[in-house]
């Protein structure tokens, strides 16, 4: 948060934004941060509890009283188990609207206009000079629309000057433009005249790039799991490429399930900590977190390209580290 605060803050100065909009805009970010600080927390308190526990030798007193390892870890992964369910309830409930109200405050510490979402479906976005686009599609592939209106307004008297609609446009990378596919337009004069004319396909380089229609990360982390899921249905009914938001949906499930999976593999570990000390327990700690999320990065983007099925994709890396925690469970002296 202090390196992202120092980056926006010659934004703040350059378009003149006041302070508390940066503030506001933290404050808000912060609940979406929490869930990643707990995850790794998991593993911290894991690796230092039991680590500290059997540098003082309580894990060979509790051996010695017949109470096995396996015993030992049970109340550490229902705690974790907890901590994955308080974890997707912020995603569920809490996390999306202080994304969506950050998202806002980021627009306008950038110099953009707010975008606002009148449908889960469709969204109206303020342009430049004036115009406004309503649009269809998905974030994660903006480089197709469909239902596209555009609202050319005069910005002194507010008048529609021009109105543009096309079924579908596709951006064209080599010739920079839009194809805009069996649509109409409509001119309207000062004077109350208006010409009309319908097309079946053009080539327009007015509309704004592919760029500004998806500057956003994506819907799914300003929807809840419900929210998105019937995003998705009603995106497919229309024919549209929802690979990525699948993953989305997936990854609010298998997020939440890291807390477990970090608890398990922190206990084998800690008995390695426990004769290093409680600060060598935290940097295998951190680079056992930075190991999993490059793996977890590396197959979303599996995923979200299309090269593995979404679930497959989100749940990977938990079946594997779990699967690594489990045989180094099973490998522990009892």
């Amino acid at each position: 948060m202090l390196l992202e605060f120092m980056d926006l803050v010659d934004d703040i100065q350059q378009n003149k934004v006041a302070w508390s909009t940066l503030f506001h805009y933290l404050l808000f970010q912060a609940p979406d941060r929490l869930q990643l600080v707990l995850l790794v927390a998991f593993l911290v308190a894991t690796l230092t509890t039991l680590g500290i526990m059997a540098r003082r030798n309580e894990i060979t007193a509790m051996k010695a009283g017949g109470i096995s390892v396996y015993r030992v870890a049970v109340p550490i992964t229902a705690m974790a188990l907890a901590g994955s369910l308080l974890i997707f309830g912020l995603g569920e409930f809490f996390v999306p609207y202080t994304n969506r109200v950050a998202r806002r405050d980021h627009d306008i510490i950038k110099g953009r206009p707010a975008q606002s979402v009148r449908q889960m479906e469709q969204r109206m976005l303020l342009g430049h000079e004036g115009r406004f686009y309503e649009v269809t599609g998905s974030r994660a592939t903006p480089e197709v629309l469909y239902t596209v209106w555009v609202f050319d307004l005069d910005p002194q008297t507010w008048r529609l000057q021009e109105c543009l609609f096309a079924a579908q446009a596709r951006w064209s990378r080599y010739g920079g433009y839009w194809e805009l596919d069996r649509g109409w337009r409509r001119t309207l004069a000062a004077a109350g005249t208006a010409a009309f004319h319908t097309f079946d396909s053009i080539k327009n380089r007015d509309i704004e790039p592919p760029k500004f229609f998806g500057q956003e990360r994506g819907s799914g982390d300003t929807l809840s799991f419900t929210e998105l899921s019937a995003h998705i249905h009603s995106l497919a009914a229309q024919g549209m490429d929802v690979v990525g938001l699948q993953v989305d949906l997936h990854s609010k499930l298998a997020l939440p399930a890291v807390a477990v999976v970090m608890a398990l593999i922190g206990i084998p570990f800690s008995f390695v900590v426990g004769r290093r000390g409680a600060l060598y327990g935290v940097g295998i700690a951190l680079l056992l977190a930075i190991f999993y999320w490059s793996c977890f990065e590396i197959f979303r983007a599996l995923g979200v390209n299309g090269l593995l099925a979404p679930a497959l994709a989100m749940w990977a890396p938990n079946i594997l580290f779990a699967g690594a925690a489990v045989y180094l469970l099973l490998s522990l002296d009892t």
